[in-house]
C-alpha cells in the first residue's frame, strides 16, 4: 500500500484521547498502598512464620501481588473447609 500502512485514529488527537482513556483505564486496574504498610504486612507475616504459624508460612512470598493472592486463596480454602460458599 501506497504511503505505508493505514492510520488508526483520524487526527493526532483523537490518538492522544484513545491513548488518555487507555491509560486511565490502566490506571484503575490498581490499588495504591503504602510502602510502610505492605512493609509492616509483610514484617508481621515473617514473624509469625518464624513462631510456627501455619497461615502464615503459606502466604510468605517475596512480592505484594503474589502475597495478597496467596491470602486470598488461603481464606478461600478455609472458606471451604467451613462449608461456607464463596461471595
Amino acid at each position: 500500500m501506497p504511503g505505508g500502512r493505514p492510520r488508526k485514529y483520524e487526527t493526532g488527537e483523537a490518538a492522544a484521547k484513545a491513548h488518555a482513556e487507555q491509560e486511565r483505564a490502566r490506571r484503575e486496574g490498581r490499588v495504591s498502598v503504602s510502602r510502610a504498610a505492605a512493609e509492616e504486612l509483610v514484617a508481621a507475616i515473617d514473624a509469625a512464620a518464624a513462631a510456627g504459624d501455619e497461615l502464615a508460612r503459606d502466604v510468605r512470598t517475596g512480592g505484594i501481588d503474589s502475597l495478597l493472592r496467596n491470602l486470598a486463596l488461603a481464606f478461600r480454602r478455609r472458606a471451604e473447609a467451613h462449608g461456607a460458599d464463596d461471595r
